[in-house]
């Protein structure tokens, strides 16, 4: 039976916390179902967050390359929260974006606590990377 966690039970008390000290929590999008083929190709944006409510948490909207990326409403993402050595997972949905460049996702039900297990880790001696050829950018905003 997993240990109950003051900090698992009082999440939200955390996110204020991490809210009150402009921090930053990293969201990426939420596979759909069946499609966990073990493969981390994810993208994982740190948000900083506006604004929080009991029923929803915005954040600056993600970017990558000085664009930021818009969502339709319902959008699925998973969110990641740390605190010191501890972390913590969860789902949740886009509920709407402001002109402001602003994203609103729902607060979540609960929160899991992540392991920290090595069975994630990967020793950089057995990484195979695959050849990869790169040329110089000749105009750096055509990204």
């Amino acid at each position: 039976m997993p240990a109950r966690r003051s900090r698992t039970l009082h999440w939200k008390d955390c996110l204020w916390k991490i809210y009150e000290r402009s921090g930053a929590i990293e969201i990426s999008l939420d596979r759909p179902e069946g499609k966990e083929d073990g493969a981390s190709n994810d993208l994982i944006w740190r948000v900083k967050i506006l604004h929080l409510t009991d029923t929803e948490i915005v954040v600056d909207h993600p970017a990558a390359f000085g664009q930021s990326f818009r969502f339709e409403n319902g959008t699925p993402f998973v969110g990641a929260m740390s605190v010191g050595q501890n972390r913590w997972m969860f789902k949740t949905v886009a509920c709407s974006q402001g002109s402001d460049s602003r994203l609103h996702l729902a607060i979540p039900d609960h929160v899991e606590r992540c392991q920290r297990r090595s069975y994630y880790r990967v020793s950089t001696a057995s990484i195979d990377l695959p050849k990869a050829e790169c040329w110089p950018l000749l105009d750096p905003s055509s990204v």
